[in-house]
């Protein structure tokens, strides 16, 4: 299902025998356009960590909020992601 502004809104699946939703997805759109989990109504997060899975996003600055392992170089380029995976980019910054 998608809203308004043709973006995904909802996702589920079901198995085919009884119908049942085997996972439900909702999701929401800050005023930049970042889309998150509804978590009290997305039933796929599981163990995920949120700070991997959902994010905060700080308002002020449109990037991951603080405190939850996302680390960016002077240039705002994202260089370690909240698994701790490190990121390296070229002279184009790529």
């Amino acid at each position: 299902m998608y809203d308004s502004l043709n973006r995904l809104k909802l996702e589920t699946e079901r198995i085919i025998s009884n119908q049942t939703p085997s996972w439900r997805q909702v999701f929401v759109y800050d005023r930049y356009g970042n889309r998150r989990f509804d978590v009290g109504e997305t039933t796929t997060l599981g163990s995920c960590p949120a700070a991997q899975c959902n994010p905060q996003i700080d308002q002020l600055t449109n990037r991951f909020a603080t405190g939850q392992g996302y680390v960016y170089d002077e240039s705002g380029s994202l260089i370690q992601d909240a698994a701790g995976r490190g990121y390296v980019y070229d002279g184009e910054n790529k």
